[in-house]
């Protein structure tokens, strides 16, 4: 064995010398021709394989023990957003369950402009949908914001052809409007709803705690597109609760109709009057001239909505003097020939 293997090295030098002598001899050529090339890109991958093997598990450990807790709070922030869920208002109505304000269900338009990639195209499909012009819409979707608001309480039709149009970015988020069904009756009394459903004057802001209800946060997985798939919430919102004046809409409405035409006859700027069960102490009407709508609130300025009858001081002066002498009579303290000296 040991005269086999001492052959065998032998063999292997003098093939060796027998290569070295013959590239020596034969110059760059024969070198290359001599070398097994087979054997060199086998080499070759290998290394390169190993190489690039070991940097993706670098890159991998970077990212995962160097960078983990930062990328996976980022990925968190990217998916995971906290929402308030609302519950609709609830209803005000007058003595006999007439409703004089309700919410009803409409859809507002809002857009994630990260990740649009065709701002202008967007733009312009929104525009048409909207009836709007592409410079008013092209800013808000430039801003470097992952959520912007585009439109706010469209109609059934406009929502649908948003949905139809299924633009990257751009989605529809569920809200509620406050309508007012009798319009302007007793509309400074009403008060009315802001765009963020709070309740800004009259009724409306001084019962904004129950007619509001009880909102609630929750937890909302959404997708790469920003679609909600998941809600994680182990709380219900509170039903909000109704209000029930002892305003009754027929005495109102003849109210209103009076006092309209009074203030128009005399040429007056404002005009008041309350009707009052006055042995229930129910006020029937609280009618003001000029008129509000609250549907239309924004149109009106704010000397027009105010409700003064109950926020102005108003001089009795005189209008207390029938009910002195009206008590008088009643408790036989006078009489209808009984004579005041007034120097």
């Amino acid at each position: 064995m040991a005269y086999l293997g001492a052959r065998k090295r032998t063999t292997r030098q003098a093939s060796s010398q027998a290569v070295n002598r013959r590239r020596s001899e034969g110059g760059p050529r024969a070198w290359f021709a001599s070398i097994d090339w087979n054997s060199v890109r086998f080499r070759t991958v290998a290394v390169l394989f190993f190489v690039v093997w070991g940097a993706l598990w670098v890159r991998a450990g970077y990212v995962q023990l160097w960078e983990g807790p930062f990328l996976a709070e980022r990925a968190r922030r990217q998916h995971m957003a906290a929402e308030t869920v609302a519950m609709p208002r609830g209803m005000i109505t007058d003595r006999n369950g007439h409703i004089l304000a309700r919410s009803v269900e409409c859809c507002s338009v809002y857009a994630n402009p990260s990740i649009i990639t065709d701002i202008e195209a967007t733009a312009t499909a929104l525009a048409g949908v909207l009836g709007r012009p592409v410079d008013q819409i092209k800013p808000l979707l430039e801003k470097k914001r992952s959520f912007v608001w585009i439109a706010r309480r469209v109609d059934d039709a406009t929502a649908e052809a948003i949905r139809q149009a299924d633009l990257t970015g751009v989605e529809l988020s569920r809200e509620f409007e406050r309508i007012y069904p009798y319009r302007q009756v007793a509309g400074q009394l009403l008060g009315f709803v802001g765009m963020d459903g709070k309740g800004l004057e009259g009724i409306e802001r001084s019962f904004d705690e129950q007619l509001g209800g009880l909102s609630v946060r929750q937890a909302v997985r959404r997708d790469a597109s920003g679609r909600e798939f998941y809600v994680n919430s182990n709380y219900e919102a509170q039903p909000a609760e109704d209000v029930h004046l002892t305003l009754d809409l027929q005495v109102q409405s003849i109210a209103e109709e009076e006092i309209s035409k009074a203030v128009t006859e005399f040429g007056a700027k404002w005009g008041g009057v309350l009707v009052v069960d006055v042995a229930a102490g129910d006020v029937l009407a609280w009618a003001q001239f000029p008129f509000f709508n609250p549907n239309s609130y924004n149109q009106y300025r704010p000397s027009e909505y105010r409700n003064r009858l109950a926020q102005d001081a108003l001089e009795p002066g005189s209008t207390f003097k029938p009910f002195l002498i009206a008590s008088a009579l009643q408790e036989g303290v006078v009489t209808r020939d009984t004579t005041f000296n007034c120097e």
